[in-house]
């Protein structure tokens, strides 16, 4: 029988099922992730959207035990007294094996037997939710329509919210500075170092980078979707971000680049904000999107103490200030991602910076 493998994020996905359905529910959390106390979640239904491996599965919440159907069909039923028991051992062995990148758990497979899953997540990486909730109205107690809910976890590697690719390449044409004397474009191949010293020597060399354009037309056509200056306004908060190498928050980063106290700054910054609600939302660097969260609501972050959190798209500025303190730039591989080297094109010279923006632990 053939070993399920996963890394941590796709095993929590599996443990934020569980946990759904045991505890009915979640509190929301603040933009520190602490549980804010008087408001909670109520979950009434679980529903997990069909792919290549499986067919659509939906798991009813009742006092007692979880109602499991597949393809509207009942398939089980659950007592919740085994499932927390069999949540509590894979919890358990699910901490102890955060070092790996991907692994086998036992445990994890007996729980997705338990409830009728064939793979560990949700399937592809390019999709807008990991979960879809029905939860009870703040108001009415009734069920809201079907919602999706991306998952995060703070166990182990913090996960990414954009994800690294050729398309996340944005390119800045060297250009002479007029206030300081050139000596050269550095030749970086030569002198291979970390790709900050590396832009930090072209300015040094006399040069500043000016930004030149997306290698993906598609991503700067998303980013305009949301704003028609958010192209600029990214390509300039990343270039900070390899100049302050040793400031690695999204927050502070942008803030250098549009400083709080001055008012010009509010909008790029709202927008900066809605950028990182709208990669939440699905906005991907190589698919078309045009901005309709209608069936997304919000994120779950599992945290490392293994408790969970909402985050909810009804308070959307309190979504994306959390997003905009809690996560950071990354710098993924160079030779997956070809970028942080001099090329020459019809005699002008450029270079590409790779934008990777993860979560902070």
């Amino acid at each position: 029988m053939t070993q399920t493998r996963g890394n941590i994020g796709e095993w929590s996905e599996l443990y934020a099922l569980a946990y759904l359905l045991l505890h009915g529910g979640a509190n929301a959390a603040d933009e520190k992730q602490k549980a804010i106390p008087d408001l909670y979640y109520r979950v009434l239904q679980i529903v997990i959207a069909s792919h290549d491996l499986q067919a659509e599965m939906r798991y009813d919440l009742n006092p007692s035990n979880i109602v499991i159907f597949q393809n509207g069909d009942v398939l089980d039923e659950i007592d919740k007294e085994l499932l927390q028991n069999q949540t509590d051992i894979f919890f358990q062995d699910l901490t102890s094996g955060i070092g790996k990148k991907t692994f086998s758990l036992p445990s994890g497979e007996k729980l997705m037997r338990l409830l009728h899953k064939k793979t560990i997540s949700a399937g592809s990486g390019e999709r807008e939710a990991d979960l879809q909730l029905v939860i009870a109205d703040e108001e009415s107690g009734g069920p809201t329509p079907r919602y999706g809910f991306s998952i995060k976890s703070q166990l182990g590697q913090a996960s990414t919210l954009l994800n690294s690719s050729g398309s996340t390449n944005i390119v800045y044409e060297i250009k002479e500075d007029p206030s300081k004397k050139q000596n050269g474009i550095p030749d970086l191949s030569k002198t291979p170092s970390s790709h900050p010293q590396n832009v930090r020597a072209i300015f040094d060399a006399g040069y500043f980078l000016d930004f030149f354009e997306y290698q993906s037309d598609t991503f700067s056509d998303n980013l305009g979707y949301v704003d028609s200056n958010l192209p600029v306004h990214i390509a300039k908060v990343l270039l900070k971000s390899y100049l302050e190498d040793d400031v690695k928050s999204f927050a502070k980063i942008s803030e250098l680049v549009f400083p709080i106290s001055d008012k010009e700054s509010n909008q790029p910054l709202l927008k900066l904000r809605e950028f990182l609600g709208a990669v939440s939302m699905g906005l991907r660097p190589s698919t078309e999107w045009r901005g309709n969260p209608s069936k997304f609501k919000g994120l779950m972050v599992v945290k490392d103490d293994g408790d969970v959190v909402f985050y909810y798209m009804n308070s959307r500025l309190n979504f994306e200030e959390y997003l905009f303190q809690n996560v950071r730039f990354d710098r993924p591989s160079t030779r997956r991602h070809r970028y942080g080297q001099i090329f020459e094109d019809d005699g002008r010279f450029f270079i590409k910076l790779n934008l990777q923006i993860r979560f902070r632990k």
